[in-house]
């Protein structure tokens, strides 16, 4: 059976949500979770605000050490 276009774009909300959730669960900031994924951070703030996807500040204000 076929996904519908609301199924897809439903299973690839909850795929980058979960993603997100990994890479916050990491220990990763926003601003490193975002050069990793290779996405503005403005983009990645967005989608994380639009989802409720719970992400404390930690190391804020902090020179981060660059992500391998």
């Amino acid at each position: 059976m076929t996904e519908t276009w609301g199924e897809m774009t439903t299973r690839h909300a909850i795929e980058r949500a979960e993603a997100l959730t990994a890479l916050r669960e990491a220990g990763l900031t926003q601003t490193q979770a975002a050069a990793k994924l290779g996405i503005p951070l403005g983009h990645l703030n967005s989608f994380i605000i639009r989802h409720r996807i719970p992400w404390t500040e930690t190391k804020r204000g902090r020179k981060q050490e660059p992500i391998e």
